[in-house]
């Protein structure tokens, strides 16, 4: 427990010091009265681990038999500073339904498990995941995980962008399919529009931006303005950077070393960007720019100010004393983070007379900025082993978790900027690690290490909503991938980032439409349990099941247990099935109850 007591410790405080923190307020302690001057950044400041440059480390115990991986020597190091050995590696048919459903989002077909369990080669597996990175259902698996980070928004009633946001979301899965390289994926969404080579594409991706949480029929259009700019700095800086940069908008940052000026410096660069048009009597609305050949439009961004606006032009922004829009301090050049800027310091935006997205975006995706790889691997290490080498992945500042093996979290940086920014190549390390191979039930690493600090184990996981309801469909073979239409469609196509009532998902914990989610939670609930019994959908899928084509019932059930479980059925559950389904006059019933059990509702 070396590693894990360090991170319950830093809980602690981080709690005594939002409990201080809550208390002076209540007692009307004003912030800016015994707190750090945040204004110059120290060295002492950079010094913080996240701030750090990223160095490539050696890896320890590269030789050893159980290291297939440089990633597994990381591991071994931290078990063996503990006093412990990995959990025994898991069978091949748990490893192709983890792998399949961590990469795709859908679980193996029979047919896949059973070639995968007789290719005895050692290649085996290499064979498996390249064919999962080359499927087209990869981008729509990774692209679900992304849109619940920058709150994607498909059709947004009052927002006013009619049902403009699939573009976006397309574009999301289009990238992760084509690999694109993920600093040019920050570039895009930042500063496309500004990519003129790019066409269409780069107008699209400049969408996420345009997705705010904010009531554009404000009749205060300074306070507006306010409020969108407030929410680009949000979802920019804790999506790419892993910081609360908006924290700082009334006043330096509690915690951090971001002054109120830096935030400033951001905003002038999105107050010298337009997203809403000034012209609508009934208030601004989203701007729907013409798309370089097709006759469409996109949801994007436009360089300029707001003619009903002090912002006018493009230009810098003043400071908005305590975040008031009526009350200015002095105006801040447009620029990026003091505590990370690196050769990025000077103004921005000034030699090309431009917002300065551009500045910011290629600033972001430097590969001396020592946030972005290491925020993003973390992003797929969570989706992988359940949880993150940094626990927080919103929050690498000083109220965040920080790293249980972080040797390992920059090496997998280095990794990532030195392959080109590839996430096909980084997913790949991953999966192929004998870390990822780990069984889920050890029970001795449950004992001594109950939150798995130490990745002692597989994290045993549910299902995604979108999982559940793209299997169900799936395994019973209604599930149509080549539509993004109607009831049999992929949940990311049909339900993801709609304001409408999704009572699938409001049990199985999809999230709130519009937020900013870096982790999901996972419940147990009963509602769950009801919804698979009752629900028309989860009754279809299991009629769907008894109505499978066979030459028998036995193998029927032989088939259906590979669709669901991704195993062959043992011959005592082959024995119990056929005795019960002697007893009953609706087959479905208990393909009906396969489908509610925990082994189909959970990834071990």
């Amino acid at each position: 427990m070396k590693l894990a007591l360090p991170s319950i410790q830093h809980r602690i405080s981080r709690l005594r010091v939002a409990t201080v923190a809550l208390l002076g307020l209540a007692a009307g302690i004003c912030w800016a009265e015994g707190n750090k001057d945040r204004s110059a950044i120290t060295t002492e400041d950079r010094q913080f681990w996240s701030f750090r440059p990223v160095e490539r480390p050696v890896v320890p115990w590269a030789n050893h038999r159980w290291v297939r991986s440089p990633i597994d020597g990381f591991i071994l190091k931290g078990l063996r500073d503990a006093g412990r050995e990995p959990a025994t590696e898991t069978s091949k048919a748990l490893w192709l339904r983890r792998v399949t459903y961590d990469l795709i989002g859908l679980p193996p077909t029979p047919a896949e498990g059973i070639a995968f369990e007789s290719d005895g080669q050692v290649e085996a597996y290499e064979r498996v995941v390249d064919r999962l990175l080359s499927s087209p259902r990869y981008g729509e698996r990774q692209a679900s995980q992304w849109l619940d980070g920058v709150r994607y928004l498909e059709e947004v009633g009052f927002y006013n962008f009619g049902d403009l946001g699939w573009r976006y979301r397309d574009w999301v899965i289009r990238a992760f399919n084509a690999d694109m390289p993920y600093d040019r994926f920050v570039i895009h969404q930042i500063a496309g529009d500004l990519l003129p080579s790019l066409g269409g594409d780069g107008i699209i991706a400049t969408g996420m931006l345009c997705m705010g949480n904010y009531d554009d029929q404000e009749s205060d259009k300074e306070k507006l303005y306010a409020e969108v700019v407030d929410d680009q700095i949000d979802v920019v800086t804790r999506q790419f950077l892993g910081l609360t940069v908006a924290c700082a908008r009334c006043h330096d940052h509690k915690f951090d070393p971001i002054p109120t000026r830096d935030y400033y410096a951001m905003a002038g660069v999105f107050m010298s960007t337009r997203i809403l048009t000034t012209d609508n009597k009934n208030g601004a609305e989203r701007l729907k720019i013409p798309i370089p050949g097709e006759k469409a439009v996109a949801m994007a961004v436009r360089e300029g100010g707001y003619s009903n606006s002090r912002h006018k032009e493009i230009g810098d922004m003043p400071i908005y004393k305590r975040g008031n829009p009526a009350s200015l301090g002095e105006v801040v050049p447009r620029g990026v983070l003091q505590v990370i800027a690196g050769n990025h310091s000077q103004p921005i935006g000034e030699r090309t007379k431009a917002s300065g997205r551009m500045e910011l975006a290629q600033w972001i995706g430097d590969p001396s900025n020592p946030l972005t790889a290491r925020v993003m691997v973390n992003r797929l290490w969570q989706g992988h082993f359940g949880h993150g080498i940094v626990r927080t992945p919103s929050n690498f500042g000083a109220l965040g978790e920080r790293p249980s093996h972080p040797a390992l979290l920059d090496w997998l940086a280095a990794e990532f900027t030195e392959s080109g920014w590839s996430l096909k190549k980084l997913h790949r390390q991953m999966v192929l690690s004998a870390t990822y191979r780990q069984q889920s039930n050890a029970a001795v690493s449950r004992e001594k290490d109950p939150e798995n600090y130490l990745f002692a184990r597989y994290e045993r996981r549910r299902l995604t909503a979108e999982q559940v309801h793209d299997s169900l469909l799936y395994v019973s073979g209604r599930l149509r991938v080549d539509t993004q239409l109607g009831e049999t469609a992929r949940a990311v196509f049909t339900h993801t980032g709609q304001l409408k009532p999704w009572r699938f998902g409001q049990v199985f914990d999809a999230p709130p439409t519009g937020t900013m989610l870096a982790t999901r939670n996972e419940s147990t609930s009963a509602p769950q349990a009801l919804y698979l019994l009752n629900d028309p959908a989860a009754i279809a899928a299991a009629r769907g099941l008894g109505e499978i084509s066979a030459n028998s019932e036995i193998e029927r059930i032989a088939w259906v247990y590979l669709a669901v479980y991704g195993r062959p059925c043992t011959a005592l559950e082959k024995e119990k099935a056929i005795a019960y389904l002697k007893t009953i006059d609706k087959p479905w019933i208990f393909y009906q109850a396969l489908l509610c059990s925990n082994e189909f509702l959970h990834i071990e």
